[in-house]
């Protein structure tokens, strides 16, 4: 039996558009993807089917519903599947629809997001999913209590090339960090350059990498913290960096369930990540990440003690690749994916 989804979301966001690939490659389903933000369909190589010209913003977000119905009316699909909830007016389109629906709220969906108008329509369409995934515990949980419905857990795995790619065991005296994260408030990169300021005055040596999506002014004045920034860095660079890192920093004020921390985990890096509720469910195993409070004196703390007991991170390598490898692996992700679809009809 073939099935037809159209996957809707963002075309502008890498994620949106990786999992979009997932899901071509999933067997015996032809997917179409209705690109929110531009209100066109595209194929599975993203090329326009139909496409919108934007008027003004209200008339553009008033039509939403129209054009998306059309898509649906077109398409004619078993599945629609929604990647991220608040979609405002585009929910309308639901209406009389008689096929299922599965959504993948991102976790600013659920929880800092979830407020105002976008929360009644977040709501909504929880509410009228057939199958809702999330990337982890936590969202399971947080879901349930919005909703009242449970979820199924996926996360999607990682790019091929994050498991195929050796990691790198030094025994060098420089620790290697890598802060991967936009240069945006909620990531806290500035608390990160602080700590990193503080322990390199101290004589530690560290080779401090900072990769962002846009560049920043802020981020040249700090020439002497950071060794090297990438900006816009590719999957590969992201690969070749990770390699031969020995921790990642991530401390978001909210977060879903970075992938990046994934990708991290896949090449035996140690990740130091916030703590904050969505990964209070997370990594109880001390090998596999250390949690920090968002705090340039705790995070120094934190990354001073495993500087200096950096023998042990490096020795427990080959085991986060194994967890990794267990819980993350991109081709049981997408035989997951293939369950969810054919067992939601």
């Amino acid at each position: 039996m073939s099935l037809k989804v159209i996957f809707v979301g963002n075309s502008d966001s890498p994620l949106a558009r990786e999992r979009f690939y997932l899901i071509s490659k999933v067997k015996g389903v032809t997917s179409y993807f209705f690109d929110r933000k531009n209100l066109s369909l595209l194929d599975q190589n993203l090329k326009p089917l139909t496409l919108q010209t934007k008027g003004s913003y209200t008339k553009y977000h008033l039509s939403s519903p129209f054009y998306f119905w059309k898509a649906i009316k077109q398409i004619r699909p078993n599945i629609i599947h929604f990647h991220g909830v608040s979609i405002l007016l585009l929910a309308f389109s639901l209406i009389g629809y008689k096929g299922k629906v599965i959504s993948t709220p991102q976790g600013s969906d659920i929880n800092q997001g979830y407020r105002g108008i976008y929360s009644i329509f977040t709501r909504f369409l929880l509410k009228r999913s057939d199958v809702i995934t999330v990337k982890s515990r936590y969202m399971l949980n947080r879901v349930k209590f919005l909703s009242g419905k449970w979820s199924e857990v996926i996360n999607w795995g990682v790019d091929e090339i994050f498991e195929e790619t050796k990691y790198v065991v030094s025994d060098s005296s420089v620790v290697k960090i890598f802060s991967p994260r936009s240069f945006k408030e909620i990531y806290n990169v500035k608390i990160i350059i602080d700590a990193i300021e503080k322990l390199k005055s101290e004589g530690f040596e560290i080779h401090f990498t900072v990769a962002t999506l846009h560049d920043h002014e802020y981020l040249h004045s700090k020439k002497h913290v950071i060794d090297q920034l990438k900006i816009k860095a590719d999957k590969l660079e992201m690969c070749e960096i990770l390699s031969d890192t020995d921790f990642m920093i991530s401390i978001p004020s909210y977060d879903g369930f970075s992938t990046t921390l994934i990708e991290a985990l896949f090449l035996g890096v140690k990740p130091i990540i916030s703590d904050i509720k969505p990964y209070s469910k997370e990594f109880s195993e001390s090998y596999l990440v250390t949690k920090t409070k968002i705090d340039v004196s705790e995070l120094y703390v934190v990354l001073k003690k495993e500087i200096e007991s950096i023998s042990i991170a490096r020795k427990y390598k080959s085991q986060r690749v194994r967890y990794a490898i267990s819980n993350y692996s991109r081709k049981s992700q997408i035989e997951k994916l293939k369950s969810l679809y054919f067992d939601a009809l």
